[in-house]
């Protein structure tokens, strides 16, 4: 959904007033990443630290208590991980917790998702066979932009900002960096494109009159700072990254990996490319399992008993 001549136009205005799009910050300044606990911020986080030698301050986004909780257990073993590996530029993530005036129950979230007037231009269909190869069903799956947290790169960057004014005052960190896990493969989403980055980096510049702000992600191949989901897991394979399956990609599920969505195709395609053992359980794999077991048990009882009456 990159809307390039909006992008061209957005490039031009940025840099009219500053001399680069994105400058890479130095060896051991401050940075702020938005971090979701997924595949790619987990890997960019890895990244940032090994490659580039960056201080992250990782913020995470929660809606509950329960979210908080489960999360927080989840990602301890992978902050132990970076405090003991990058101990100079180990910061622990930042849990700030959230609420939306457009978040719904369960059925008024179908109403919302059968508004086409809303719907329709927020609307992606994805040809899985294009993304996952020939060998896969021809099976066509629709993503909405309005379910989960709508214009989140917006929203995640201005309460990044706030992060940032915060670092500055209480641990004199000057910080003009945000980051974002988003790659290539996210740009079908219309919040995830470059065009929605450079918007938020204008619109952010232009209200607090600092053009030295930066919100970017690894998709900026102008910069030079492009990344497509392969390249940054195999970076964290390659560099004995401990913990990439206890990554978390699942858009259904805060628990387990359902297997369905496309965060879990796309989680499973790029092991599946780079020919590592998915180790990751889904959920939809569990089923199969249990329906073939069944099956099987069903088959067994049935020549059990066929061959009771014919001993009979």
């Amino acid at each position: 959904m990159e809307e390039n001549k909006i992008l061209s136009k957005l490039n031009s205005i940025l840099l009219s007033k500053k001399k680069n799009l994105f400058k890479f910050p130095k060896k051991n300044s401050p940075v702020i990443l938005c971090f979701s606990g997924g595949l790619d911020s987990t890997c960019l986080w890895f990244l940032l630290a090994k490659k580039y030698r960056l201080k992250v301050y990782p913020i995470l986004f929660y809606q509950s208590k329960l979210s908080y909780l489960i999360n927080k257990i989840r990602f301890s073993p992978i902050e132990f991980f970076f405090k003991k590996k990058f101990p100079s530029l180990y910061k622990p993530i930042i849990y700030y917790k959230i609420s939306f005036p457009y978040i719904f129950s369960s059925s008024k979230t179908k109403q919302l998702k059968t508004d086409l007037n809303l719907s329709l231009p927020n609307l992606k269909i994805i040809n899985l066979r294009k993304i996952f190869g020939k060998d896969f069903p021809n099976i066509k799956k629709v993503i909405s932009v309005i379910s989960g947290v709508p214009a989140r790169t917006m929203y995640f960057s201005i309460l990044s900002y706030f992060w940032l004014i915060r670092l500055k005052y209480q641990y004199e960190e000057k910080i003009n960096t945000i980051f974002f896990g988003t790659v290539k493969e996210d740009t079908i989403l219309r919040d995830q494109t470059l065009t929605q980055l450079r918007a938020v980096n204008l619109s952010l510049s232009l209200s607090l009159g600092d053009f030295n702000l930066q919100v970017i992600a690894p998709i900026d191949k102008q910069s030079n700072f492009f990344y497509y989901k392969k390249e940054l897991v195999e970076f964290a394979f390659k560099n004995n990254f401990p913990f990439i399956f206890k990554t978390f990609s699942c858009l259904k599920s805060q628990i387990y990996h359902c297997g369905a969505c496309y965060n879990c195709f796309t989680r499973r395609k790029v092991f599946l490319d780079l020919k590592i053992e998915d180790k990751t359980f889904y959920f939809n794999n569990f089923k199969k399992l249990l329906f073939f077991s069944k099956f099987k048990l069903k088959i067994f009882s049935f020549f059990t008993k066929v061959l009771k009456k014919i001993s009979r």
